[in-house]
């Protein structure tokens, strides 16, 4: 019988000769590793950004929608039965003046004209640090709106009665200035006084709970 363990036979210490599934296989799970240390960057970096809002209230992070001027007229004057949010163009000087809340609705109106919105009336008075350069306080303003939006608008002006005002002037939360759109109905003169009858109940009863839980 043939004595195999003296047979001179070559051993391979390292493994298996390399071939192309191997090779491929390695490729994959290099790459999955990766992507593994990348997603845990990005988690981690998302966790540190918590962190310090949490812990140092940092108001960068988010920015809270703030009213500016509040047209009270047209709610007392108007049913409103639908609103829109449409961005306004605005000169430099007006927005530093709309955030020092140095504007005025109480006059103001939507017009549509050739297909595009604008805001008629407004007053927006001069900016209180400006140089030479200033605006016009009561220039017709463009209102932003979709085309689908204005389609929409129209369609429910086109009705008899109906109009478009507006309702309020209001930074949103990425701070770009907006204006509220109603479009309304004339109240008749018994509803302005059931209104006013309604607002005067309800301003009794929240004094008599202020007074009774004192």
């Amino acid at each position: 019988a043939r004595d195999w363990s003296r047979t001179s036979t070559s051993v391979r210490t390292h493994g298996p000769e390399p071939c192309a599934s191997t090779n491929s296989a390695t490729r994959a799970f290099l790459k999955t590793r990766i992507l593994d240390v990348r997603v845990n960057r990005i988690q981690g970096i998302n966790l540190y950004c918590h962190w310090i809002k949490d812990n140092f209230s940092l108001n960068i992070f988010i920015m809270e929608a703030s009213v500016v001027v509040t047209n009270r007229k047209a709610r007392h004057e108007f049913h409103i039965l639908e609103t829109f949010d449409a961005g306004i163009e605005l000169s430099g000087t007006e927005v530093k003046s709309l955030r020092e809340g140095r504007a005025n609705l109480k006059e103001s109106y939507i017009r549509i004209q050739k297909g595009e919105v604008f805001l008629v009336g407004a007053h927006f008075s001069p900016y209180s640090h400006q140089g030479y350069a200033t605006h016009d306080p009561t220039r017709n303003r463009k209102l932003l709106l979709h085309n689908r939006e204005i389609g929409k608008m129209q369609k429910q002006l086109d009705v008899k009665g109906m109009t478009a005002v507006p309702l309020k002037l209001y930074f949103n939360d990425r701070g770009w200035a907006k204006v509220q759109i109603g479009i309304a109905k004339g109240k008749k003169q018994f509803d302005k006084k059931a209104a006013k009858k309604e607002r005067d109940i309800l301003r009794d009863t929240d004094k008599e709970i202020k007074e009774r839980y004192r």
